[in-house]
């Protein structure tokens, strides 16, 4: 999650989740301040006007941002937004 809106949606789904199977449970994961400005529909704007994941990637580097296991779950996002696209 990377704010308070996030939150707040997610508590209420998760309300729901537990309320149609009660052994549902939810964890809530915050994301780090490298990616908290990122998020599906600015990725899908992005695509959808014709750019590409480089311009939501970090300024210092030649790849995304993060940790290995965290530049491999986005770019695997990026890939599956793009396609969804149809670009």
């Amino acid at each position: 999650m990377r704010a308070v809106s996030d939150y707040e949606y997610e508590l209420k789904m998760a309300w729901i989740n537990k309320k149609l199977y009660d052994e549902m449970e939810t964890v809530f994961l915050l994301s780090s301040e490298q990616f908290a400005y990122l998020s599906s529909s600015f990725v899908k704007e992005i695509f959808s006007l014709g750019g590409e994941y480089k311009a939501v990637r970090s300024k210092g580097g030649g790849g995304l941002p993060g940790r290995p296991q965290e530049r491999y779950f986005l770019s695997r996002i990026l890939e599956v937004l793009s396609a969804s696209c149809d670009i």
